[in-house]
Formats: C-alpha cells, sequence, structure tokens
C-alpha cells in the first residue's frame, strides 16, 4: 500500500513537472486541469509500460529508506557493544583492584611468613640452649648425688666409729657437741643441695617443653600461612585468567565499534550519493519532459494554427457544421468542433484549485481563448449570463428532461429565452470563473441529475 502511495505521488510530482513545462509555454491554449490530465495521461503511459526503462524517484527513495534502516539498526548495534565494552571496562577495573589486594595479601602473608620463619629459628635455637642446660643440670644433679651418697656411705659404714672418734679426739665437750652438729647439717645440706638441682632440673625440662609447644605453633602458624599463600596464588591466577579475558574480550568490542563505525559511515555515504544520483535522475527526467513537452507544444501549435485557418463564422454555425433542428439526444453534437482533447472526464477527481468541486459534474474540452462553441442540440435557451463559479455560460433546454450546459466562455452570442439550431455558434472559448485555462466545461442534465457527457458527445 505504501509503495503503491508513494508511486502516485512521483506520478504527481511528474505530472506538475509536465503541467509546470505547459504552463511555462505561450501557444494560445492550455488544459484547464492540466495537472490532471497530465496525471491521467502519465498513468496511461505507465501502464502501457512507457516508464518501464525510467529510474523512478520512489525507487531511490525505497533503497535511500533501505540505507537508513541499515544505518538504525548498526547505530543501534553500536550503542549495544559501547555499553557491553563499559560493561567489561568496569569489570576490568573491578578484577585489576582485586587482583592488586589479592597482591598485598599474598605480600603480608610472605612478610608474616617470613617473621615466622626468624622466630622459629630463634626458638630452635633456644630450645637447644635449653637442651644443653638440662644436660648440665643432670649432670650437677648426678655430681651432688654421687658425692652425697658417699658421704653418706662412708658415715654409714664407719657407723660409732666415727662418732667414738669424734668424742676421742674432741678437746672438750663443746668440740664434741659441734663435731656432731657439723655432720648433721652435712647431711642436711646435702639433701637440700639435691633437692635445688633436681628442682633446677626439672624447671629447665618444664622450660624445654614450653618452647617446643611453642615451636610447635609456630610451626602450625606457618603451615596455615603457607596453606593461605597458595590458595590466593590460585585465586591470583584464577583472576589473571580472567583479565586476559575481559582485556581480550575488550578488544574484539573495540574493533567491533570501529567496524560499526565504518559501515555507519559508508551508509552514509551511499545515503548521499543516492540523494545526488536521485536529483540527478530527477533532473533528467525533467529536462526529457520539458524537450517532449516542447516538441509536443509545438506539434500543439502547429495543429491549432491549422484549426484556425479552417475554423471561421459563417453566420451562426460553424464552418463545416450543418445546422438542424433535432433534439434526439442520439443525436447530439461535439460542442467544441475545432478541438477534441477531453483533458478531464466526468465524476471523482481532485480539486484544482480552491471553490472547485472534487466530483466533477461534466467534462472540460481543451481549447483556445475566442475558439467557437456550438450547441449540442436544438432547443431553447433556459440561461444565459455569468456567475462567480460557472463564469459566462449558456444553458439550452432540448425538451424531453435534456438540458446541456456551456461553461467558462469569454463571450456569449445568445440570450435567455432565444431558440438556437443544432450546431449554431452560442458562445466563444475562455477561461472565466473558477477556471485554470481556457477550455468548456460542457454538462448533460438528464430530469435534473447531472450525467457523464461521454455517454451522448462523440468526438
Amino acid at each position: 500500500m505504501k509503495k503503491k502511495l508513494v508511486k502516485g505521488v512521483s506520478a504527481l510530482v511528474l505530472a506538475a513537472l509536465i503541467t509546470a513545462t505547459a504552463d511555462g509555454g505561450n501557444v494560445g491554449k492550455k488544459s484547464p486541469y492540466s495537472l490532471i490530465d497530465s496525471f491521467n495521461k502519465i498513468q496511461e503511459a505507465e501502464a502501457s509500460g512507457f516508464f518501464g526503462n525510467v529510474i523512478r524517484s520512489d525507487e531511490y527513495d525505497e533503497k535511500i529508506e533501505a540505507a537508513r534502516k541499515r544505518k538504525e539498526a548498526l547505530e543501534a548495534k553500536k550503542k549495544k557493544q559501547a555499553e557491553e565494552n563499559a560493561k567489561l571496562e568496569k569489570q576490568k577495573a573491578n578484577t585489576e583492584n582485586y587482583i592488586a589486594e589479592l597482591d598485598n595479601q599474598i605480600a603480608a602473608l610472605q612478610l608474616e611468613l617470613f617473621e615466622i620463619g626468624n622466630e622459629i629459628v630463634d626458638m630452635n635455637a633456644a630450645i637447644e640452649v635449653t637442651k644443653q642446660e638440662i644436660v648440665d643440670a643432670k649432670a650437677e644433679e648426678e655430681k651432688q648425688y654421687a658425692a652425697m651418697k658417699r658421704r653418706i656411705k662412708y658415715i654409714y659404714e664407719n657407723g660409732d666409729v666415727s662418732i667414738i672418734e669424734i668424742f676421742l679426739t674432741s678437746d672438750s665437750i663443746s668440740d664434741l657437741l659441734n663435731e656432731m652438729e657439723y655432720s648433721r647439717k652435712i647431711t642436711e645440706y646435702d639433701n637440700e643441695l639435691l633437692v635445688k638441682y633436681i628442682e633446677a632440673k626439672e624447671t629447665v625440662i618444664e622450660k624445654k617443653r614450653i618452647q617446643e609447644g611453642q615451636l610447635e605453633e609456630l610451626e602450625a602458624a606457618k603451615a596455615q600461612c603457607e596453606y593461605n599463600e597458595e590458595q590466593l596464588q590460585i585465586l591470583m591466577a584464577d583472576k589473571s585468567d580472567e583479565l586476559k579475558k575481559l582485556v581480550a574480550d575488550i578488544g574484539v568490542g573495540e574493533d567491533l565499534l570501529e567496524e560499526y563505525g565504518d559501515e555507519i559511515l559508508n551508509e552514509d555515504i551511499n545515503i548521499e550519493k543516492l540523494k545526488k544520483d536521485q536529483q540527478a535522475a530527477i533532473e533528467a527526467e525533467r529536462k526529457r519532459l520539458e524537450e517532449e513537452e516542447r516538441k509536443r507544444k509545438e506539434a500543439e501549435a502547429a495543429r491549432a494554427r491549422a484549426r484556425q485557418s479552417t475554423v471561421v463564422r459563417s453566420g451562426n454555425n460553424a464552418a463545416g457544421i450543418t445546422t438542424s433542428d433535432s433534439t434526439d439526444p442520439s443525436n447530439m453534437l461535439w460542442p467544441l468542433p475545432g478541438d477534441s482533447d477531453l483533458c478531464c472526464p466526468f465524476g471523482p477527481r481532485i480539486a484544482p484549485l480552491a471553490g472547485a468541486s472534487t466530483y466533477h459534474q461534466g467534462v472540460d474540452i481543451g481549447g483556445y481563448t475566442g475558439e467557437q462553441i456550438v450547441a449540442a442540440l436544438a432547443g431553447t435557451v433556459s440561461g444565459a449570463g455569468y456567475s462567480s463559479s460557472r463564469g459566462n455560460y449558456v444553458e439550452i433546454n432540448h425538451g424531453n428532461g435534456y438540458v446541456t450546459r456551456y461553461m467558462h466562455c469569454s463571450k456569449l452570442y445568445v440570450s435567455a429565452g432565444q431558440y438556437v439550431k443544432r450546431g449554431e455558434v452560442i458562445a466563444l472559448v475562455g477561461s472565466t470563473g473558477v477556471s485554470t485555462a481556457p477550455h468548456l466545461h460542457f454538462s448533460v442534465v438528464v430530469n435534473g441529475v447531472n450525467v457523464d457527457p461521454e455517454k451522448y458527445i462523440h468526438y
């Protein structure tokens, strides 16, 4: 439907070109509704294949519209790709930030591992020192224990002899008591010293146990840090791969954007070329139509000159026309003997100008100003005068309900009440009233209703 409408508009444009060309000439006559007349002729020419080889403006319009749609589709793709690229760029930035955060976490873990490693080295060294302290404490304990055993053994083996010896060798009771107290104190001292060495050894052993526990904790912390670092490295590798893919996808997207941009530019160039080609085709067609119209006008002018040389006034009838009293509708005469150019038929039409009807109540016959108009049948003039729409007009009543009308005349030769014969000159062609150019508007009315004159007149 749209294509047909475009073709119709194109035809009207071509018709307008013909009309404009025709109006530019001056051969003494113009068709009254030349736009409609030209449109009808163009339709006839199109039906006969006249435009088969002519580049039509609507074909260019279709190509331009197709190019515009392709461009719009490309622009939509480009916009969508730009949005996708922006999304990828955002993901890339987020991934880079995340990788930087992972780097910081890995660096922190590596520093922690370094510090734990140093602590483990220090703890191992401390444990080694503690081990030596244990060895030394055990040796001292064993040494003290051996000395004490020797003294106890000595006292045990010598028994009372020792006491007697102490008694006999003492100078006084005071010396005796002193010697005995001294022996007792030696025994107590040995016991206390032994207990002290044992306690010192146990303290060192407990110290070693604590240090070994701390070492285990450090080793566990080290293992956990190493595990965490391993997991972070795995995550880092995954994110690095993800970042590489994002960079690759962004590169592909940028290539697509560039490709879409090039294609859009090509469509713009194509559209401009089509527009120029369209204008060139229209201009070529206009020139062709002008040339054809020039030739047509030359031929028409020649025909008009020939008609003017043969159509002359001869009393009340046109040359070559025999008048009669016939009122038979089947014998109706062509009212413009010098012209047979039916330029606007009876029925629906496009109004040629403001004030004109869209339903044509008669036919328009092209003529030149001053050309003779004859009565189609004999009858009585029922009206002759001027109106704003009809211009100068004549109306003839032929009886039996038949009336004919002749409008837009330049001059009238009859008046109301006058009897006229078939073929008698009643007026001259003009362009008065609502008219675009010299012509005769001819109507046939039957019982008060306008009918198509072509059913009665022949040319």
